[in-house]
């Protein structure tokens, strides 16, 4: 075969090629794309790649510029002093205990105290309307005295103790009736040295009685006395 019979045999081939190729794209459409044809239309990177995981990003926080000062809250403490109360009562047995003088009297009893040189020392012997039969022990005896003072008459006294013989020591008895108010002793150490003393008073209610009062000297002593019936 000569060349140019070749060169019209591949025309002719080629010529038909197309012309098949034109009757088929009327006839059935486009062609479809191969596997091959769409892998190599991908880019050279891999379709499905296993993504890779972010580190997490830190996240830094300046440091303040300088560190706050925490100024603490003054704190107020109240602090509350209570004074120690006392009832009346004993406020009066407070006062009645020193005998200083004829508001805070002591009371008569049992107890043998003491009384110093020059000293006085003031009793309640009864209240109100009643009879008391009162005795003063004392050693030594000489220098002391016994005074009496009737309620809410102090400005002198309505009798004195006498010595008794049988005792050995100073009494008193009397009283009014009609009375109210505090009957009063007193007791005077003018000696130079103290005496050990004790003075008791037996009280008896004669508000409801008749009773008679009266003064009566005893040697050279004026005494007041009262007799109830």
């Amino acid at each position: 075969m000569t060349p140019n019979q070749k060169s019209i045999l591949v025309k002719l081939v080629l010529g038909n090629l197309i012309l098949y190729a034109v009757l088929a794209f009327f006839v059935f459409g486009p062609p479809l794309p191969q596997f091959s044809d769409l892998i190599a239309l991908l880019p050279t990177r891999a379709l499905i790649a296993t993504p890779t995981p972010r580190k997490p990003t830190a996240t830094v926080t300046s440091a303040p510029s300088s560190t706050p000062t925490l100024t603490p809250k003054p704190t107020t403490r109240i602090v509350r002093a209570f004074a120690a109360t006392t009832t009346p009562s004993q406020q009066l047995a407070v006062a009645a205990a020193t005998g200083t003088n004829p508001q805070n009297p002591m009371m008569p009893g049992d107890s043998w105290r003491a009384l110093g040189a020059n000293s006085q020392v003031w009793y309640k012997i009864g209240d109100g309307g009643v009879h008391m039969d009162v005795a003063l022990q004392s050693k030594p005896l000489d220098g002391v005295t016994l005074d009496i003072f009737a309620p809410n008459q102090l400005g002198q006294p309505i009798g004195q103790g006498t010595y008794q013989s049988q005792t050995g020591s100073l009494v008193w008895s009397g009283g009014y009736w009609q009375a109210d108010g505090s009957w009063l002793a007193r007791i005077v150490n003018s000696s130079p040295t103290t005496a050990q003393y004790k003075i008791t008073s037996v009280v008896k209610d004669i508000s409801a009685k008749s009773c008679n009062s009266y003064w009566e000297y005893i040697g050279d002593k004026y005494v007041y006395w009262t007799k109830c019936d």
